[in-house]
């Protein structure tokens, strides 16, 4: 079955554990980086799904 959008892939990352939601506001630029290289580097899903972003920098 192909996937019809990034709602359906992200589904389907859930579905197999592979998918981290993010519950604490996150900077896209300056802190999404390092949480997603954190979570690689402990051996947790491969993708990060903040639920809110905000934007330090701004």
């Amino acid at each position: 079955m192909a996937i019809k959008d990034l709602r359906e892939w992200i589904k389907e990352l859930e579905e197999q554990n592979e998918v981290a939601r993010i519950k604490e506001k996150v900077d896209w630029n300056l802190e999404l980086g390092g949480i997603t290289q954190e979570t690689f580097d402990r051996g947790g899903p491969r993708f990060c799904v903040p639920l809110t972003i905000s934007s330090l920098s701004a």
